[in-house]
């Protein structure tokens, strides 16, 4: 008999939460039963940026809305920056909320700042240089509605203490977490093992049950990928020659839209070189207005920096050559093609991969690796 009480008893489904002196969703999105907050969240994202919310976007920004910590494991392309701005839309201007942001790269936090005021969002990339009382209180004011923030930014505030649990590792975060008034967490990944995935909830204190785990498709069919075992030395990147056609055969406007990833700024200005040669424009790439291919690294200026990301996303040259100074968090849908010079970490490389085909169609990579590298595997 109790057996069958039990067997007939349901659970109640908890309420989503609702704080009388925090910051709420719109009162008619609380109140919206599940299946009418999905329509809605699909009608806003229409609204403001022409398309249909993904299905799994969708139920990521149910689940946030519905208080719950959520862990977004998807391939890059998905549109998980897209999840916070959709769940940001459900939110009141008056209440004046604050998306903090923990990212790994200064680089990526800038890019998102770019994409986020692009958008008509406020945010700040909060670094060693610029974080000041000032900046301070106007984040207190509700100023910036997106606060990106590295650990470095964050060894300002507090007496860091980075274990080094798991990749990029925040150290001691699991208690400054406890005390967020229960507003959910959004972790997102494209490159998370299930080992990281363990250590990261242990280190945040999350528990099975406090952490919803969300598994996109993390490979990108759109993309082939050719492996290319390089003739040439790596210094001197000559192997890209047979890529790009000369300019008397093929326009610059007419070339396909290409990042170069190379592992340090002196071959970066090598790659310059050889597409210059293969071009049959010498000294060409040196003119700052080249209107082929320019350079980005960590030592160019921020202003040059900003405007090549800007003429770039604005068709003014169709080729990038670049060290991960880069970053990874731009959402530039005409990239057609990245090349990876040189041998790197596989989880970088699936990054870098990820830049092409962000709208969907056919994309390219390209990853040259040499036939035996120095203090490899080959030399054990």
């Amino acid at each position: 008999m109790l057996n069958q009480l039990s067997n007939r008893t349901i659970i109640p489904k908890p309420q989503r939460p609702w704080s009388s002196t925090g910051v709420n969703v719109y009162k008619k999105v609380y109140e919206k039963s599940d299946a009418e907050l999905k329509t809605h969240i699909e009608e806003v994202s229409v609204k403001f940026y022409g398309q249909p919310s993904k299905p799994l976007q969708t139920d990521t920004v149910l689940n946030l809305v519905n208080g719950r910590n959520t862990f977004l494991l998807a391939g890059t392309g998905f549109g998980k920056s897209q999840i916070a701005k959709l769940y940001y839309k459900m939110i009141p201007k008056s209440n004046r909320a604050v998306v903090l942001v923990l990212n790994p790269l200064d680089s990526l936090g800038d890019n998102q700042v770019y994409e986020k005021e692009q958008a008509g969002f406020t945010a700040i990339n909060l670094t060693k240089l610029n974080f000041n009382e000032k900046v301070a209180e106007e984040i207190s004011n509700g100023v910036y509605q997106f606060v990106y923030m590295r650990k470095k930014a964050a060894a300002i505030l507090l007496r860091f203490q980075d274990i080094g649990i798991f990749r990029p590792c925040y150290g001691n975060l699991g208690g400054h977490l406890l005390f967020r008034n229960d507003k959910p967490i959004l972790l997102l990944s494209a490159t998370c093992r299930p080992i990281a995935i363990k250590a990261i909830k242990k280190s945040l204190k999350l528990n099975d049950e406090s952490v919803d785990i969300f598994q996109g498709e993390l490979t990108r069919p759109e993309i082939r990928i050719v492996r290319i075992t390089m003739e040439k030395s790596l210094a001197s990147s000559l192997d890209l020659i047979k890529v790009f056609p000369s300019s008397k055969d093929v326009a610059n406007e007419d070339l396909v839209p290409t990042l170069v990833y190379s592992g340090s700024r002196n071959r970066t200005l090598t790659v310059l070189d050889v597409i210059d040669r293969a071009r049959e424009t010498p000294n060409a790439s040196l003119d700052p207005q080249n209107t082929c291919v320019r350079r980005y690294h960590s030592c160019t200026g921020d202003l040059d920096k900003a405007r090549c990301a800007e003429e770039f996303a604005n068709q003014a040259f169709p080729i990038i050559s670049a060290t991960m100074a880069l970053g990874l968090g731009q959402n530039w849908k005409r990239v057609r093609m990245v090349a990876h010079m040189g041998r790197g970490d596989p989880a970088q490389i699936a990054q870098m991969i990820g830049r092409c085909s962000r709208d969907g169609r056919k994309g390219l990579a390209l990853l040259f690796v040499e036939k035996t590298r120095r203090s490899g595997k080959n030399t054990v």
